[in-house]
């Protein structure tokens, strides 16, 4: 497969890092305002959208259980190389660069229905221990610049969220997955506020397929404590 770019990217700084995490969580953490509304449940998904202030785009709120443990959950997350069978859309995916097992960044690209442009979308995963015993936080940041400009495509550059990733009883584990982002571009509003309840919804679906896949089994890390 063609690596889309004739510059390797430059790799993550690990000085930088720190910083990048101050950036990432408030972001998110403003976007958290006002009532999440029910929007659809389907296979044991449930989504709910509210309206973000100053933004087009409202946010996505994602609720559902794995019947497999938070391991073999965020194995999926790292496995970059199938994000073009995890995330809807997306017809291409490569690992930009990874600081140990708690912070990697990838970039893919995204088919946009016709006539609507091309996306694709540089960001970083962090991943950390969570609140409660055995649990994990994923923590999204959209990293525009970690990655040279197609110019057959819109860049996306603004997007944050978070991924709780809860351990319950058989073995099973509660995800609570939120985003908000930008579509990037002229984009129809019907069209981009679909897309904040198909795209998570078609995107867990397949991840409840991949949680049972053999290489995401027994899965381990030194964050899930």
């Amino acid at each position: 497969m063609q690596q889309g770019h004739l510059t390797p990217p430059t790799p993550m700084r690990p000085h930088l890092i720190p910083a990048l995490l101050l950036l990432a969580l408030p972001s998110f953490t403003a976007v958290a305002q006002g009532e999440w509304e029910f929007r659809k449940e389907q296979n044991g998904i449930r989504i709910s959208t509210r309206e973000v202030p100053g933004s087009p785009l409202k946010a996505t709120r994602a609720e559902t259980v794995f019947d497999a443990p938070v391991g073999n959950c965020v194995s999926v997350l790292k496995d970059v190389e199938h994000f073009t069978t995890l995330f809807p859309s997306c017809t291409y995916s490569e690992r930009i660069s990874t600081s140990g097992d708690t912070l990697q960044t990838q970039y893919v690209k995204l088919k946009a229905p016709w006539p609507v442009t091309d996306r694709d979308y540089a960001f970083m995963y962090f991943f950390r221990k969570g609140p409660s015993k055995g649990s994990v936080n994923v923590v999204t940041k959209c990293m525009p610049s970690a990655y040279p400009l197609d110019p057959s495509m819109i860049r996306l550059d603004r997007g944050d969220g978070k991924w709780t990733f809860t351990p319950v009883s058989g073995g099973r584990t509660r995800l609570v997955y939120e985003f908000h982002g930008t579509p990037g571009g002229s984009v129809p509003a019907w069209l981009a506020n679909s897309t904040v309840v198909d795209s998570p919804l078609s995107m867990l679906e397949n991840f409840h397929r991949m949680v049972k896949e053999k290489r995401h089994q027994g899965k381990s890390y030194r964050f899930i404590q």
